[in-house]
């Protein structure tokens, strides 16, 4: 009874900051796109006009690393005995 109890209360313990980052995270994003409401950019492409432009820019990039670094890591994994086959 004493360790479902335990469990629970370590599952909880993590959440209030996993709140408040993503509270932050969420400002900045907003923080980033209120500017272009006062800017003037000029576009050199028409799409880099679209207000939000560059904070969708980001976001795909990022997006891309990650999914990139993850197929690199299937490729570049070894097998748990990799090390041990050759002692």
């Amino acid at each position: 009874m004493m360790e479902k109890n335990d469990s629970q209360q370590e599952n909880n313990l993590p959440r209030r900051p996993k709140i408040i980052l993503w509270g932050i995270l969420l400002f900045l994003c907003a923080a980033s796109v209120v500017p272009e409401f006062f800017l003037t950019r000029k576009d050199y492409f028409g799409i880099d006009g679209m207000l939000g432009f560059y904070a969708l820019l980001g976001l795909t990039s990022c997006v891309a690393l990650v999914l990139l670094g993850n197929l690199l890591g299937h490729f570049l994994k070894r097998s748990e005995a990799y090390y041990q086959e050759r002692l």
